[in-house]
């Protein structure tokens, strides 16, 4: 059987807009919104929600279905637990990624201070974490589709991990919905609720303990 790594993580950033009042205003400009994730995140504190995700991998014939719960603390601490199709949990406190397979008992760790990681690893992390302001505009562009009412972001280079990523806020502007589409014609889609603020936490909670670290029902908050 053909194993795929999830691109749930391609969200990563994205969510902050959950707790930024992202506005529905086209003629917003990008510049400002991305101030605005670094004035109200910079405190510390975590945000979390549960997700559930269909994704259409390539050289797999059905969809994969996945549901859980994704932990964030700014700019690039992230915990994902995911179970479903696929069992798996993603650990980063921004100085290495563990990678987490429970249906194969396999965890691989990387330096995220070394550079490029593998593709399939590549697709857990937003290009937006842990970036600057400059960086992110640098990277990307990023626009309001008004017949749509969805964000649009498009990188720059043409060896970006992804092709494209359009998503979507509710009338309360939390983020709701995400499409990660990727060159090769694989995609995901990710919705979100139950968006939740909690105090702020160490960086232990974002490294993996070992096999007795069975986060599952975890809530800190």
């Amino acid at each position: 059987m053909t194993r795929s790594t999830s691109p749930v993580l391609p969200v990563l950033v994205l969510m902050v807009a959950t707790w930024l009042a992202l506005p529905a205003q086209a003629d917003l400009r990008v510049d400002t919104l991305l101030d605005k994730w670094d004035r109200q995140l910079a405190g510390g504190n975590m945000v979390s929600c549960r997700i559930r995700q269909e994704k259409r991998i390539f050289l797999l014939r059905d969809p994969i279905q996945l549901e859980g719960r994704f932990y964030f603390r700014y700019p690039d601490c992230f915990r994902v637990e995911l179970n479903g199709d696929e069992n798996f949990a993603v650990y980063s406190d921004g100085r290495s990624i563990c990678v987490v397979d429970h249906d194969l008992d396999e965890v691989r760790t990387y330096d995220q201070g070394e550079g490029t990681l593998p593709q399939d690893t590549a697709r857990l992390v937003h290009p937006l974490a842990g970036r600057t302001r400059k960086e992110i505009l640098a990277a990307n562009v990023i626009e309001y589709d008004r017949s749509k009412q969805e964000y649009v972001m498009t990188p720059r280079s043409a060896g970006a991990t992804y092709a494209v990523v359009n998503f979507r806020v509710d009338h309360l502007e939390r983020l709701v919905w995400v499409r990660v589409s990727y060159a090769n014609g694989d995609w995901s889609e990710t919705e979100f609720s139950r968006w939740r603020r909690h105090d702020r936490v160490s960086r232990h909670f974002f490294r993996y303990r070992g096999p007795t670290d069975n986060a599952a029902g975890t809530d800190p908050g």
